[in-house]
């Protein structure tokens, strides 16, 4: 990170070739936060790791973060049938996928056949957000989507998976479990037909964390493992870690600040790389 931001500063790089410091949408702000940031992270970072609560401190963060955003989840998501899928992980452990079904459409409408019954729905697979450390699967950012569609006549099964946090699973952990509760939907057709689910027609979807994770998951699945993901959601992903591109120039002086928070989650995933690490 300190080298991109020397570069970056001095004009010596290929993708700013007019140094930071010129640049016509840096603010005064911004020119003092790209100074003294990347001259403090690594002193943040050493603090960090002598810092033996921070596990502790990061769990209470995600307690408070559940109690908040399960009350907006559980009031969007009122009227839609809830279940949750328990996964096996290879080490024993338990994977949860809350999933969503809207209610059932009246005889007639758009979600309905002929005879009154509904037809397969398409499936949403959600990853939260959360920078890899806090979050949940009942957030209330994917019930927003979910509610939205059924709003707009694009009615959807919803699977939150509850993947994995760092610090006390680190990478590859996450997308391990996003990719094990995209392929029980994907290999199992009978299965969907079962949940009412059309397996012919699975979505990824994610937030921040979750989006950078949906699409690794996306490039992962459909190049090695064959399973088709019919369309692909990003929400504000972070997908370039060198930060290379021009939008990122009004926004440099957060990227030493975004990465001292990963510090504390372990290497990011990331879609542009086959390396798993940013």
């Amino acid at each position: 990170m300190q080298i991109w931001f020397l570069t970056a500063w001095l004009g010596c790089s290929d993708s700013h070739p007019t140094p930071l410091w010129r640049h016509p949408e840096v603010s005064f702000l911004d020119w003092l936060c790209q100074l003294l940031m990347p001259l403090l992270a690594p002193f943040k970072r050493i603090v960090g790791l002598r810092e033996p609560s921070r596990t502790a401190r990061i769990v209470k963060m995600r307690e408070q973060m559940a109690t908040m955003e399960l009350k907006s989840h559980d009031k969007l998501f009122a009227g839609w049938s809830a279940s949750v899928i328990e996964l096996t992980r290879a080490d024993g452990s338990t994977l949860l996928v809350h999933l969503h079904r809207p209610p059932p459409p009246t005889a007639g409408a758009a979600g309905s056949t002929e005879q009154g019954s509904e037809k397969p729905l398409p499936l949403v697979l959600w990853l939260h957000g959360g920078g890899f450390t806090v979050g949940g699967a009942r957030d209330s950012v994917g019930p927003t989507y979910a509610t939205e569609l059924l709003s707009l006549g694009r009615p959807v099964a919803w699977a939150s998976v509850d993947y994995r946090l760092a610090p006390e699973h680190p990478h590859p952990a996450a997308p391990d479990d996003a990719l094990s509760a995209l392929e029980y939907f994907a290999a199992d057709s009978a299965r969907c037909a079962s949940l009412g689910i059309d397996a012919q027609s699975i979505h990824l979807a994610g937030s921040s964390a979750g989006a950078g994770l949906a699409a690794v998951v996306a490039a992962e699945a459909t190049a090695r493992r064959g399973v088709a993901v019919r369309s692909l959601l990003a929400d504000e992903p972070m997908l370039d870690p060198r930060c290379a591109y021009a939008m990122h120039v009004p926004y440099a002086y957060a990227m030493p600040m975004m990465c001292l928070c990963l510090a504390y989650a372990v290497p990011m995933p990331c879609s542009c790389h086959a390396a798993p690490h940013a």
